[in-house]
């Protein structure tokens, strides 16, 4: 009975554990494609400033 109640401490610490690495993971990739859009917003938008002021696009 007691080994049993051990095993399913050990279970459920190995899942939180798990949920935890998993959770920081997506978190991690969600904030790179987050920036990734950040950054083609913003280079959109000073391509276009600089189109305003120059009167001609910027090279890339």
């Amino acid at each position: 009975m007691l080994e049993n109640k051990y095993k399913k401490q050990w279970r459920n610490a190995l899942t939180e554990k798990y949920q935890l690495v998993n959770f920081r993971y997506n978190t991690e990739e969600s904030l790179k494609s987050g920036m990734t859009e950040w950054n083609k917003i913003l280079n959109g938008a000073l391509r276009q400033q600089t189109v305003t002021s120059t009167g001609q696009e910027a090279a890339d």
